[in-house]
């Protein structure tokens, strides 16, 4: 299916746990801090000033501790893969294909998951209820993301 689609499978591990701190895949950094506000804290700000430039994609989310199911991994897409956002179960392959995302980088694009599945795709979906709403001041236990890239869409 991949192949008659000219998709070249990259040369990336299965998955990898994300650690607190630089996580590299492929020509992704996955910034991964325990965050105690929504405001960029002095590191992400130092990275995006050092690296504005380079880095063609930079999104950051703010997780729900507490909604993560286990620990957060990044990997690439599989077959079947969907993830629950926006109350509706959306297919990960119509997502890539939506937002026009190129065929030699769909085989790489970073996906972070948990025990549960597909937690974030980074600037096209977010599963339901683990994101931080910018208003919420309740939530203690929080996980700031930040994904960088080197390459366009």
């Amino acid at each position: 299916d991949e192949r008659e689609r000219g998709e070249k499978k990259a040369s990336l591990p299965d998955e990898i746990m994300l650690s607190e701190g630089e996580n590299i895949f492929g020509d992704y950094i996955l910034l991964l801090e325990k965050a105690v506000s929504t405001e960029p804290s002095h590191s992400t700000l130092q990275i995006q000033k050092e690296k504005e430039n380079i880095y063609k994609l930079f999104t950051q989310v703010y997780l729900e501790s507490d909604k993560i199911n286990g620990n957060l991994s990044v990997r690439c897409r599989k077959s079947g893969d969907k993830i629950r956002s926006g109350g509706m179960s959306k297919d990960v392959r119509k997502l890539f294909s939506e937002k026009k995302l190129r065929l030699c980088t769909r085989a790489s694009y970073p996906i972070v998951c948990d025990g549960e599945g597909i937690v974030f795709i980074p600037e096209i979906a977010i599963r339901d209820g683990v994101k931080i709403k910018n208003n919420d001041r309740n939530s203690i236990a929080r996980i700031k993301l930040t994904v960088l890239s080197k390459n366009d869409k």
